[in-house]
């Protein structure tokens, strides 16, 4: 490659880095040769503060260096929440199905006086809950605090 190419391709990437307000954390040389150094693998973030450390190791099988960087997952706790769960255990679905049913008997059926599909909707769903908390129970529990961590690869 040329060194006229080479700085052309650094410059547009130290611009995009700039414009995307991205820091490199890789600072070491990642391949090593006997004539040259060259830092050729990037680590690139935008939160350099979310990391605990990166940096480069030496694998001593190949030229090419292992690169590495590790987040600081815990570094903001989130509040605790008060979160809805059901209780199955208990749950028997054979029951559950069978009361369904029975909700939907005959005497059950909606007659012609509905005078709207969201009425009917309503009705459906106050019946499935009703049926639902007898067999699975709604509680209450406090969780913990859960981070929320970014997607990490």
């Amino acid at each position: 490659m040329s060194t006229s190419r080479n700085n052309t391709e650094r410059q547009q990437l130290k611009s995009l880095f700039r414009y995307s307000d991205l820091k490199q954390l890789t600072t070491s040389p990642t391949r090593t040769s006997k004539d040259s150094k060259s830092l050729i693998d990037l680590i690139a973030d935008s939160c350099p503060q979310d990391n605990r450390d990166s940096g480069v190791i030496t694998s001593h099988l190949s030229d090419h260096e292992l690169i590495y960087c590790v987040r600081k997952l815990n570094w903001q706790s989130a509040p605790s929440q008060i979160k809805t769960f059901r209780n199955y255990a208990n749950y028997n679905p054979v029951h559950f199905c069978e009361d369904l049913k029975g909700f939907w008997s005959n005497a059950s059926i909606p007659s012609a006086s509905v005078s709207s599909v969201d009425q009917l909707w309503h009705d459906f769903q106050t019946a499935f809950v009703s049926v639902t908390d007898r067999h699975a129970p709604a509680i209450l529990r406090r969780v913990a605090g859960i981070d929320n961590c970014p997607w990490l690869n």
